[in-house]
């Protein structure tokens, strides 16, 4: 009786160990996750930052290309200004296939598409 006791007590510990390992384990993973989440933010915003400051000076040449063409002062501007707002519409209404679901998938495959 004295064995089982001792038996079932080192079968407790066992358990109590395994399921610290398991919570330990899932924390490191979680850990990674959540490193490789954060760098690819990073290097998003990175690239969103240089595109960005891109499109301002790529938009202002081609305003003052479109400019020096007409004789009308700020027509480059208003045609980009235009443009940019068309380009604003047709993402508003397209968001969902365009902007959403591209970016709900990836989040789903990267966390549970393959094994780490």
């Amino acid at each position: 009786m004295e064995q089982l006791r001792n038996e079932l007590s080192e079968t407790a510990d066992d358990a109590k160990e395994y399921i610290n390992l398991q919570l330990t384990l899932y924390k490191l993973k979680s850990a990674k996750l959540l490193s490789k989440l954060l760098v690819k933010l990073l290097k998003f915003f990175i690239f969103t930052n240089i595109a960005l400051i891109t499109l301002i000076f790529t938009s202002f040449a081609a305003a003052t290309f479109i400019d020096s063409f007409s004789n009308t002062p700020g027509l480059g501007f208003a045609v980009v200004a235009l443009f940019f707002v068309m380009v604003g519409v047709v993402l508003m209404v397209m968001r969902k296939r365009i902007l959403e679901e591209p970016v709900i998938r990836m989040v789903v495959t990267y966390f549970f598409g393959k094994e780490q």
